[in-house]
């Protein structure tokens, strides 16, 4: 059995192959406020679109789905995979926390280093007009 994590390290390479086929999707369009697929996407000449419903939605939520996470757990995996520490990723390998609880523990780590480079930035102004 997967963890969350690892299925949702899963879902970043499915990810990655759904956004390459998005961009061929969007490359095929006309553009506009009602896209339309261009002529040579088309079967025969019939009007028989190559792209079916199933290629319609957010990347994410579709390669989430696969894997058995919605696309904003995805998200939040594709975040800590390039933000975590070594033993955060192990914590979430072996169950001992969650997707949810590493990704807030990232986000309150960047809300302090947001607010330590403002006060850093605040003193330098003081510094200027002292």
């Amino acid at each position: 059995n997967l963890t969350n994590y690892e299925k949702g390290l899963l879902g970043i390479k499915l990810l990655e192959i759904d956004e390459q086929e998005a961009k061929k999707r969007l490359a095929t369009s006309t553009g506009g406020k009602n896209p339309q697929p261009k002529k040579i996407f088309t079967e025969a000449g019939k009007g028989k679109k190559i792209f079916t419903e199933r290629d319609k939605g957010q990347s994410r939520d579709k390669a989430g789905k696969q894997v058995g996470l919605s696309g904003v757990t995805l998200e939040k995996v594709k975040i800590i995979d390039k933000a975590a520490t070594k033993e955060q990723k192990q914590q979430l390998e072996t169950g001992e926390a969650s997707i949810s609880q590493i990704f807030n523990e990232l986000r309150l780590e960047d809300k302090k280093e947001k607010r330590k480079q403002e006060l850093i930035e605040l003193q330098e102004k003081i510094k200027i007009y002292v």
